[in-house]
């Protein structure tokens, strides 16, 4: 991860589990910068979980998404950056890493509460977020 915020949600774990681990959330990380520095933007965004209320516009995100991608890769998330959160990023649920208020503000896109979100952070504004779901995307 470079400076900036670099949030990522997608899917980490499955419903039955307690909470999703830290390693598992890492591996996530791995494969969507690992298809980011591919090119592979079709993989890429299977990662990514559109809030509800911007569904209905997602081939627009998806587009300006390939269109940043070069920008996307050289300021916000790689894999070199994602070494760097494994080693030094702390992990816990989002209220935790990035306070209540930003916690609120990204949950509030998806209309569940902060506390459904986990985070992987270096800095309050550098780092990944996650949503425990299950793998059929329920």
């Amino acid at each position: 991860m470079a400076g900036g915020v670099s949030i990522l949600w997608t899917r980490v774990g499955s419903a039955g589990e307690a909470k999703p681990i830290k390693e598992a959330a890492i591996k996530v990380l791995a494969a969507f910068a690992s298809a980011l520095e591919a090119k592979d933007v079709e993989k890429a965004w299977k990662y990514l979980l559109i809030p509800p209320k911007f569904k209905d516009q997602e081939q627009k995100y998806k587009e300006e998404f390939t269109k940043k991608l070069a920008k996307i890769l050289e300021a916000e998330i790689s894999t070199k950056g994602v070494e760097v959160l494994a080693k030094k990023g702390k992990w816990g649920k989002l209220p935790e890493i990035v306070g209540e208020k930003e916690a609120k503000r990204l949950a509030d896109l998806f209309q569940l509460p902060p506390s459904s979100f986990f985070g992987l952070f270096v800095t309050a504004r550098s780092g990944a977020a996650f949503i425990l779901m299950a793998k059929n995307g329920g």
